[in-house]
């Protein structure tokens, strides 16, 4: 099977799964042949959690999900969440799980995820490369250059990811005039990342 992806619509086989909902496209949508389409992320409706940037590798289903604390204050928590791949609503409400609260919260389509061999990644919202492993909820940071050349490249969105790499774009200032603004693709390999942080027990 191939995943294609069309601004935040993700396709895979025969199911398509549609970003929803206001602004930041907050929820999700699933269509498949036998059932048409059905609200499938969140799980709750009543308007105190909103699911962002869904990948998928026909295995694992990721997406970040934002619960809302306090509505006045505009407090809220942001979960990395996974089930295995579904467009049954029932069983996203029975199965889904946390992996781990999210560094940053990102309602952008640049920031979704990529998933492929137990790991999901994304670009946070300091244009950094954060990578997770499902099973244990282990993250990898991988920063942008220290100053003073912080500003001069950043990560962009998060690829794709297999068994040994993570693929990236990569935006940078230090082209050659008239093109100085570059843009490119990193390949980095998972066992270079160095030592996680997990999650607190």
């Amino acid at each position: 099977m191939q995943l294609i992806v069309v601004s935040s619509l993700v396709v895979w086989g025969e199911n398509v799964f549609v970003p929803t909902g206001g602004l930041g496209q907050s929820a999700v949508s699933a269509w498949d042949p036998e059932h048409g389409v059905r609200h499938l992320l969140p799980a709750s409706d009543d308007n105190t959690e909103y699911a962002y940037g869904l990948g998928t590798d026909g295995k694992d289903m990721v997406w970040t999900l934002l619960r809302v604390l306090d509505s006045q204050a505009g407090d809220g928590q942001y979960s990395l969440m996974t089930v295995p791949f579904t467009t049954d609503p029932a069983v996203v409400a029975a199965e889904a799980r946390v992996v781990r609260e999210e560094r940053d919260g990102s309602i952008w389509p640049e920031a979704a995820y990529r998933v492929g061999c137990g790991y999901a990644a994304r670009r946070t919202d300091m244009a950094e490369l954060a990578v997770t492993r499902l099973a244990d909820g282990a993250e990898w940071i991988v920063e942008r250059s220290a100053p003073p050349d912080r500003g001069s490249w950043s990560f962009g969105p998060a690829l794709g990811v297999t068994c040994d790499e993570v693929f990236v774009e990569l935006f940078s200032d230090d082209g050659y005039y008239p093109n100085t603004h570059m843009w490119s693709i990193a390949r980095i390999r998972l066992d270079s990342l160095g030592e996680p942080t997990f999650p607190p027990p």
